[in-house]
């Protein structure tokens, strides 16, 4: 498995720092949102041309629960502006999506990057993660890949808010397998069809 990122932008995310008066600055917004039939438009997202990709409602619910999770600056592991583990990084998920809250260091990083979001400079809001569990599905000629159960590595105030695949070979992969095994299941199908027919012909003879 190989860790993929994600990037959602601001319209979406809702980026945003809030302030705390004497106790400093908090991060605030969705690293991502689940597919949403009403609004396919804005939550599932196209990987290629006749592949897009959605995250269904549960798939963070293990990892929110289970996995390590730090908050980074543009998921730069040199940058750590909050950890879940230290409850400096609050998740949490609702029907929406993923939303996190990290309360930010009183540190150089932490406070650039608290100054370039008050400002408006950074917008856009990503998650690291693996795929545990994922379910492909064809309508129309068109792939769909459905993360149901995900491993939550980070999420990230960005600078770049466009979902983007940085990581697409291990999905283009899983595409090119879960096509075999469909083309496979199809033949075997059509197969037991066949000896169905034969048996009948050969049963009324």
């Amino acid at each position: 498995m190989k860790l993929e990122h994600r990037v959602l932008e601001q319209r979406m995310a809702n980026t945003r720092l809030e302030k705390r008066g004497e106790n400093g600055s908090r991060i605030e917004g969705y690293a991502a949102v689940y597919f949403n039939e009403a609004d396919p438009e804005n939550t599932q997202y196209r990987l290629w041309d006749d592949y897009y990709e959605r995250i269904m409602p549960g798939a963070f619910d293990e990892a929110i629960r289970n996995d390590d999770v730090r908050c980074l600056f543009n998921h730069d592991p040199n940058q750590v502006l909050g950890r879940n583990k230290s409850e400096t990084l609050k998740l949490s998920v609702d029907g929406r999506g993923l939303f996190y809250s990290c309360d930010c260091p009183e540190t150089t990083i932490g406070k650039d990057v608290a100054t370039s979001i008050s400002r408006g400079d950074i917008s856009g809001s990503s998650f690291g993660f693996i795929v545990h569990e994922a379910e492909y599905r064809e309508i129309d000629g068109i792939w769909y890949r459905e993360l149901i159960r995900v491993g939550l590595f980070d999420v990230s105030p960005v600078t770049f808010p466009a979902y983007t695949g940085t990581t697409t070979d291990i999905a283009q992969r899983s595409l090119t397998a879960r096509k075999s095994e469909l083309a496979e299941l199809r033949r075997a199908k059509l197969d037991r069809e066949i000896a169905f027919l034969e048996l009948g012909a050969t049963d009324s003879e």
